[in-house]
Formats: structure tokens, C-alpha cells, sequence
């Protein structure tokens, strides 16, 4: 896989080419830092670093935490909010966070021209108008092979509610999540795969447990592996 600069590199040239093309209203850099053990993370530049894995995904609370802090890779013109992070070892990938959070309510792009979008959602979310609020789930793609066991599958995928984890079979790559995400979540006319680069953690892996696949799990054939 690319070095931890190098990815980093690739994961910043393509939030700014987002946000240039006006898929994205927000983005950050992206930076790799050393934990020491030449461990290295490559995530989206922050003044802060607070463990986001307490942190509950169902709680709206959450959306503008992450918004306010500039938690993210990018925010899409629709509100929603992509954070793309890999965990790199020796040059192996041992773990990712990948999440796909919705903006938690509706509004008009115009309000943006006035007012931040922390402001909109903020003030839509408290207005009582409940054809404004949008009950839906962040979606988050979660690798990390130390952590794994009975119950927490080394790659799975988290949505709804915290506890939830379905065992998911192969690591992911930045360019399967922005697809998955392109495909299922944004608006049609985002164009965020077009203009994906070949961004890396390539090649995936499989890591399903034994036990995993005699119970509902998410698996695919990367392009040739069939």
C-alpha cells in the first residue's frame, strides 16, 4: 500500500479537488502522524484528537460536534459528513475508520449563503419543525485487528446503533467506501467517484473469522480476486 505520506497526499488532493468541484462545502488536509512503534495514522488535519469511539453515532449531538471541531475529511454539499482515517504498521494496514454520517436535517442551500452550516442545523434541529429532522444513521466501515473477538469482528460495519457490528469480510479501501457511499447515499449528482483518485489501503484483505462466516456477513470479490 502507499506509504503513510503518500496516502495522506492522495487523501488531500482529493477532499480539496471535492471541494474545489463543489461536491464538498468543507474539507481538510489530511496528515500522517508517528505513535511511536512505527506505528503511523493518516487522518484528516485537526487542532484536536479526542477519542471519537466514545463518542455515540446516533446522537445528533454528535453530527455537530464533529462539525463544529472539524472532525472530518470532507462535509458534502448535502450536510453529510465523510471521515477517512488508516492505521499503518511496517508498511501494513491495521485498522480504518470509515464513516459516512447524514446531515441529521434538511435544509436550503440558500441558508448557507448567510449563515454557517453548524448555524442551520443548530437552529433546524431545534425549530420543532419535524418535516425538518431526518432520523438517519451514520454508516462507519471499522477495521482494527488487535481488537478482535467473540462479538467484534476485526473489519465490520457499524450503523444505527453503536453495538450494532455486522461482520464485514475484507478490509476496505478509500475508493469501495466513496463508492459505497456515492452509490447509496449521496445525492446522484455528487460525482465523487468520478473524480475519485486511486487513493489507496489497496489491496484489500480478507479477514473474516471462521465463526463469522456461518453467521450473516458482508463480503465481496474485489476485481481480480474472483
Amino acid at each position: 500500500m502507499p506509504t503513510p505520506s503518500n496516502l495522506a497526499t492522495r487523501l488531500s488532493r482529493f477532499v480539496m479537488a471535492a471541494l474545489e468541484s463543489g461536491c464538498a462545502i468543507a474539507a481538510n488536509p489530511h496528515v500522517a502522524t508517528s505513535l511511536g512503534g512505527q506505528y503511523h495514522l493518516v487522518s484528516w488535519q485537526c487542532p484536536e484528537s479526542p477519542d471519537l469511539s466514545n463518542l455515540s453515532m446516533e446522537d445528533p449531538r454528535t453530527y455537530l460536534f464533529f462539525l463544529e471541531r472539524s472532525h472530518y475529511s470532507l462535509v458534502c454539499a448535502d450536510g453529510s459528513i465523510v471521515q477517512m482515517s488508516f492505521k499503518i504498521h511496517r508498511g501494513d494496514l491495521v485498522g480504518h475508520r470509515l464513516c459516512y454520517m447524514p446531515c441529521p436535517v434538511a435544509f436550503d442551500p440558500m441558508e448557507l449563503i448567510e449563515d454557517a452550516l453548524y448555524d442551520v442545523v443548530q437552529r433546524n434541529l431545534v425549530s420543532g419543525k419535524l418535516d425538518l429532522v431526518r432520523y438517519r444513521g451514520a454508516v462507519r466501515f471499522d477495521f482494527d485487528q488487535n481488537a478482535a473477538g467473540i462479538g467484534h469482528p476485526a473489519s465490520h460495519l457499524t450503523f444505527n446503533f453503536d453495538d450494532v457490528r455486522i461482520p464485514v469480510g475484507r478490509t476496505l479501501d478509500a475508493n469501495t467506501f466513496l463508492d459505497f457511499v456515492d452509490r447509496n447515499f449521496i445525492a446522484a449528482n455528487s460525482n465523487l467517484v468520478r473524480m475519485a483518485l486511486p487513493i489507496g489501503s489497496d489491496p484489500t484483505v480478507d479477514v473474516l473469522a471462521i465463526g463469522d462466516r456461518e453467521r450473516p456477513h458482508i463480503a465481496w470479490h474485489p476485481v481480480g480476486l474472483r
